[in-house]
């Protein structure tokens, strides 16, 4: 006999997120996409700024959790900053390796290389269109960030554009 096992959720949302962003039906047009820093350019250029927007979470849990673009990639830094104070952001969960952040967003790398960000970081990172290279720090992260929200932090979670890595890791949450 052989024992059939459940699957798990996190490997399930990861291979729904790939099998939909390789279909010409993906919910976000090119055009879209271009307008908020996807389209997988590494060059840094002058965009309109996608407001934070909140993730729906349950009720009960009294954190809350915002989706964003890379700090000061779309925005100035400073603007970035006003905003994350307005939110009391105290947690961010950056899904880009760090090899991207420079090119992107000077001033968020110069703060953390400097260890000047006014709020923990931490780093899960994840192949743009991709996965993450190791899934059980991965999972990890994840649960450390649904820890920080049931506890009532205010979390920002980004990828480079906002949308694609940003999305997936919400629905792992």
């Amino acid at each position: 006999g052989t024992r059939h096992r459940k699957p798990d959720p996190l490997q399930v949302a990861f291979a729904h997120s790939l099998r939909n962003r390789r279909r010409s039906h993906f919910p976000f047009s090119r055009a879209l996409l271009a307008r908020w820093g996807g389209g997988g350019s590494m060059q840094a250029r002058p965009r309109t700024a996608m407001p934070f927007r909140p993730l729906l979470l349950p009720a009960a849990i009294t954190g809350t959790v915002w989706l964003h673009s890379m700090p000061g990639r779309l925005e100035t830094w400073d603007a970035f900053l006003a905003e994350a104070g307005r939110e009391r952001i105290s947690l961010i969960v950056c899904l880009t390796p760090r090899h991207e952040i420079a090119p992107l967003s000077p001033a968020y790398e110069a703060a953390l290389r400097a260890g000047t960000l006014p709020m923990r970081w931490l780093s899960l990172p994840m192949r743009d269109f991709g996965l993450a290279d190791n899934l059980r720090d991965f999972r990890a992260g994840i649960e450390r960030l649904a820890e920080a929200v049931t506890a009532g932090d205010a979390a920002l979670l980004h990828c480079a554009a906002g949308i694609g890595r940003t999305g997936t890791a919400a629905a792992c949450l």
